[in-house]
């Protein structure tokens, strides 16, 4: 596949690949694991990814990643409005790159050479997606 896009509708998580508990690993020693909320936030990604149709082979190559994370307007956000309160897109992005690569959407997340990342007040919640091959050598589209 050159691209892939789609449309999550969904809550969208705030919770981010940074929320680790402490735990006891095998043979006593104390570790950290992903808490529960953070894997009930990939496994909602996961089926929305899902649901929405995944490639039949990966993106490999070379990519540009846009995303928008789309919150929903209310009477204190209008729509179009920037979302300027946490979580941050940082720490959303690697939660959702990691969840894209579990769901064979791109073959690993290095492959993403550029982004677009915006994060707004929508009429609609969720999070737009999209996975564009790029042209090596001009870096532009494919």
């Amino acid at each position: 596949a050159d691209e892939w896009s789609a449309f999550l509708p969904m809550k969208i998580p705030t919770v981010t690949h940074n929320d680790l508990v402490p735990c006891r690993a095998k043979g006593g020693r104390m570790g950290i694991r992903k808490s529960d909320a953070l894997k009930d936030a990939e496994d909602a990604l996961m089926a929305r990814i899902r649901a929405a149709g995944v490639p039949d082979e990966p993106v490999s190559y070379a990519a540009r990643l846009t995303v928008t994370w789309c919150f929903l307007a209310d009477e204190k956000h209008v729509v179009g409005e920037p979302h300027t309160s946490k979580p941050d897109m940082s720490n959303m992005l690697k939660t959702l790159e990691d969840c894209l690569t579990r769901c064979a959407v791109i073959s690993d997340d290095s492959i993403i050479c550029q982004e677009s990342l915006a994060k707004g007040y929508a009429e609609h919640e969720g999070i737009y997606i999209e996975v564009t091959a790029l042209d090596v050598y001009g870096m532009g589209g494919a």
